[in-house]
């Protein structure tokens, strides 16, 4: 069998030697003829290519709609997902990253060290191919400079086509924007006006519902004055950072000239310079009016009855 073998592999390499001429020739002829064939049907081959192409944007535009909703759908879908699985995508992340950041850090000394001799390796190939950039330099630069000068013949004729081109298609372009000004005019003008009923409808409804709101505005308005006045009239006198502040807080309390009486919610408090009294209670045998002052509580000023609220620091 190996023999015959043999025979069969030198029989078959010593007829393609023999005829090796006629082969080169044959695959020749074969590769003129298929050139020529090519050369023939290229306008065929482009016109059905064109058309292929034509109809494959046909295709993809008749099928925008379809394509523009499925990408929303899956969008939505996509960040609806998300969504849902953040509560467990965020640990997962932070743990991701406090591993990441732990491994740099436990490898961090190579890295570093990596980096250096990176760094190392390439300033040494940049000084030793320095000699090599600045023998080719003049060569590259004048390459450059060749081709930019053998361009420019062809810069300057396509600048003058494109230019012409844009001359002679100027006056089609005004008569274009001259026809379309009038219906953008129309157009914006209509809008304004079929937005008219809808502006003056919301500006009415706006207007009945401040209108019909005001009341409650002004009443929660008024309901909170009293504790305005009660909030600053007790961080001027009744605020322990004032008692005993000198001749100032005294001027400040004796500055309101008549009793103030504020209650809000379980507050209940008799602001003044004039000192609340019991009722008068009359001598008969010397004819004269006693006034008997009420007691002061613990940690009250001249002036003022003891809040009753059991949070109130002046109890």
């Amino acid at each position: 069998m190996l023999e015959l073998g043999s025979q069969i592999l030198t029989g078959v390499v010593t007829g393609i030697a023999d005829n090796i001429d006629v082969i080169i020739t044959g695959a020749q002829s074969i590769l003129n003829a298929l050139i020529a064939s090519l050369t023939e049907l290229l306008p065929v081959i482009m016109e059905a290519g064109g058309k292929l192409l034509f109809g494959l944007l046909q295709g993809i535009i008749a099928a925008l709609p379809a394509l523009a909703k499925a990408a929303v759908e899956m969008i939505g879908a996509l960040i609806q997902g998300i969504g849902q699985a953040l509560p467990e995508l965020i640990p997962a992340v932070v743990e991701v990253l406090t591993t990441i950041v732990q491994a740099l850090l436990d490898n961090l000394p190579m890295l570093l060290d990596a980096a250096l001799q990176l760094i190392i390796g390439l300033a040494e190939g940049l000084l030793a191919a320095i000699p090599v950039l600045i023998k080719a330099l003049p060569e590259i630069i004048k390459a450059i400079i060749d081709f930019i000068i053998g361009a420019i013949p062809q810069i300057i004729d396509a600048g003058i086509k494109l230019l012409v081109s844009l001359v002679e298609a100027l006056p089609e372009i005004i008569t274009a924007i001259v026809e379309a000004i009038p219906l953008i005019i129309d157009g914006i003008i209509t809008a304004v006006l079929d937005a008219i009923p809808l502006l003056i409808e919301a500006g009415v409804k706006l207007l009945v519902s401040l209108v019909q709101n005001l009341p409650a505005i002004i009443i929660t308005i008024v309901k909170a004055i009293p504790e305005i006045i009660m909030s600053i009239v007790n961080a001027l006198i009744r605020c322990p950072e004032n008692r005993g502040a000198g001749p100032g807080a005294d001027s400040l309390r004796h500055a309101i000239p008549a009793p103030v009486h504020i209650r809000v919610g379980h507050h209940d408090r008799l602001f003044g310079a004039a000192r609340p009294e019991k009722a008068v209670r009359g001598d008969t045998r010397q004819g004269t009016r006693q006034r008997l002052p009420v007691p002061l509580g613990r940690g009250d000023h001249p002036g003022q009855l003891p809040c009753q609220h059991a949070g109130c620091p002046g109890q």
